[in-house]
């Protein structure tokens, strides 16, 4: 019996396989001309064990990219609706209570004050962060398992609306190399309907597992946090103990952030959390 050379149609920028990949190599799966004719079970075996390592070898070699090279990436913009449910929701997830003296005009939509906490911005600036494990991103190879939210900084220019839709893009602005993981700076920018700034924020995602390639460990373009005051003896100006409840991080990721790794211990464990 015989056979043909075969086709690896595996795509080394994308690592998948398409019925376009499977179209354009066609000819070389169905093509004889350098046929071979195996005389065992063993050997053709062993020949196609070859092919494979050596398809997959210089798929690497040509996929291979350094994750520098998705610096200066900019997104399609991506939209963030909402309403007031997801803004009591949110507030929720964080620990708003109505025990609490000015509780409900963050959980009642009727309240007169009725306002949207602060730092509910970073939820339509992560809305969109799933394009970082599309493969869509020069440089970029990872999954979920290994993804932490590092830092965050946000700056609001303008109030939100208690309900309504934000337009967002983010920019790689770096990506730094710690050893044991990467870590990815983003500038994120949340338009309104007008195209008027509502809120800018800089999410810093460590990768683990990613370093070694090279790369700055500082960069220019991250936002310092507030240095510590001279005085380090200063006490607090205030101090408050609250206690989270268990299902605090159940209750919080759904306002957006599903990565299981927060609530499914099997999925943290396969990124060494416990």
């Amino acid at each position: 019996w015989h056979r043909s050379v075969g086709k690896v149609l595996t795509n080394a920028e994308t690592k998948r396989v398409s019925i376009e990949d499977v179209r354009e190599g066609w000819s070389d799966v169905t093509s004889m001309e350098s046929a071979s004719y195996p005389e065992s079970t063993q050997q053709s075996t062993m020949d196609t064990l070859a092919i494979i390592e050596k398809s997959m070898t210089a798929a690497e070699a040509a996929g291979s990219d350094n994750p520098l090279d998705a610096v200066g990436y900019t997104s399609e913009p991506y939209a963030f609706n909402y309403t007031f449910k997801d803004v009591i929701l949110y507030a929720l997830g964080i620990g708003v209570s109505t025990t609490e003296p000015h509780g409900l005009k963050f959980l009642y939509e009727n309240d007169e004050n009725f306002s949207v906490l602060p730092t509910f911005g970073v939820l339509p600036a992560l809305s969109g962060l799933e394009a970082l494990i599309t493969g869509n991103v020069p440089g970029l190879d990872f999954d979920l398992s290994s993804v932490l939210h590092g830092e965050q900084y946000i700056e609001i220019l303008k109030p939100y609306p208690t309900d309504g839709c934000l337009y967002q893009t983010f920019t790689i602005t770096d990506v730094l190399d710690k050893g044991s993981g990467m870590v990815l700076i983003l500038d994120v920018e949340s338009c309104d309907k007008h195209e008027d700034v509502v809120c800018r924020n800089q999410c810093t995602i460590f990768v683990r597992g990613k370093g070694g390639f090279n790369g700055p460990r500082t960069s220019e373009h991250a936002i310092p946090v507030r240095a510590s005051p001279a005085n380090t003896d200063r006490k607090p100006d205030k101090s408050l103990q609250y206690t989270t409840s268990a299902d605090q991080a159940a209750l919080y990721r759904l306002s957006g952030d599903l990565n299981p790794m927060h609530v499914d211990p099997n999925f943290a464990a396969i990124g060494g959390f416990s």
